[in-house]
């Protein structure tokens, strides 16, 4: 009788022992799930930090092609102006 004892309070700490072991396994999915999670909210938030500075540049880019279009266009404008005076003073 002792011996069946025995064997069912060994079995009983087996059966804790895996539980035990499962509710660990479990937190650790958790844990790695947790810091998968993060980790593609960094990399979201890296690609859109990037994406938006694109952009910047991208305006940037407009405003300064903008802007030496005026230059070339007020030289010219200049150019042709100095021209026709030179040509009505002939």
């Amino acid at each position: 009788m002792e011996e069946i004892e025995s064997i069912k309070k060994k079995r009983k700490n087996v059966f804790e022992q895996l539980k035990i072991q499962e509710k660990k396994l479990k937190k650790l999915e958790e844990k790695k799930q947790k810091e998968i999670s993060q980790t593609i909210l960094k990399s979201f938030s890296f690609l859109q930090e990037e994406e938006i500075f694109l952009q910047f540049v991208s305006e940037i880019e407009k405003e300064n092609s903008n802007f030496l279009n005026k230059i070339e266009s007020y030289f010219l404008n200049e150019l042709k102006a100095a021209t026709l005076e030179q040509e009505s003073k002939k």
